[in-house]
């Protein structure tokens, strides 16, 4: 009698949303200059099991995912930016963002100093107001001032 145990199990190939992942999280850890092994070292694990992930030949977990986020300095969505079907400024709660003002989110939620988020939210008022529409083009680009020499 047979129990189906000893069948070849082959596994399933990464998913396209896998593979994306997993090359988020290399291109990060290089764009930061650290080592394979550092990172590693810092998840717990070799820095082979480090390369699987990084080439989604070993699936990367919800809590280990989250770990990288920490230890890359990214959000959970980061990972997920560029890939088709994401929205840019889901990770910051603000449809339509762009990576600059979601990082300025990120970044200003890091700050836990209520008089340090007050000098920037004033400081990003008094930019914004001093923005008047004859400065911008139809795009939204500044315009360089042509009386300036």
């Amino acid at each position: 009698m047979k129990t189906g145990l000893t069948q070849q199990v082959t596994p399933k190939s990464p998913s396209e949303l896998e593979l994306h992942v997993a090359n988020r999280v290399k291109k990060r850890r290089q764009a930061l200059g650290l080592s394979r092994e550092t990172v590693a070292d810092q998840l717990g694990i070799s820095h082979q099991q480090l390369a699987k992930n990084e080439t989604a030949k070993n699936r990367i977990s919800s809590i280990r995912l989250y770990e990288l986020a920490e230890i890359l300095d990214v959000s959970l969505a980061w990972f997920f930016e560029e890939y088709a079907g994401f929205e840019p400024g889901e990770s910051c709660g603000l449809p339509g963002a762009n990576e600059e003002e979601t990082e300025l989110v990120m970044l200003l939620r890091q700050i836990e100093s209520v008089e340090d988020k007050a000098a920037i939210m004033g400081l990003a008022r008094e930019l914004a107001s001093s923005q008047t529409p004859e400065h911008h083009d139809e795009d939204g680009d500044d315009k360089q001032d042509e009386n300036a020499a």
